[in-house]
């Protein structure tokens, strides 16, 4: 569970604050379009954690020893940083439609 924690807080530090700003474009659609613009919104955010997924493994990837030493993989890895951004940007998207119908 320690190792869980230390890997959600690293990805956030450097992996999942940067995918945010996909996250913004996406609210700002969402807020403009509204219901229609769901699949946009959702290559968008495909496109953007590939984006930071590529930069960060190419300007960081000395740090995937870190992750390797705490037993976890790369796929691991990926998943876990998926999984976290998805359930932050939907709770962030659910926040802003709830607030400007």
């Amino acid at each position: 569970m320690r190792d869980v924690r230390i890997l959600v807080k690293y990805l956030f530090r450097e992996h999942i604050i940067y995918n945010q700003f996909f996250t913004l474009l996406a609210a700002i659609s969402l807020l403009q379009y509204g219901y229609r613009a769901f699949a946009a919104m959702f290559w968008l955010k495909v496109v953007g954690f590939v984006t930071v997924t590529v930069l960060w493994y190419w300007f960081r990837s000395r740090h995937l020893y870190f992750f390797y030493n705490l037993g976890f993989g790369w796929r691991k890895l990926l998943l876990t940083a998926w999984a976290v951004d998805t359930i932050l940007s939907l709770v962030i998207l659910l926040i802003l439609n709830s607030l400007f119908p």
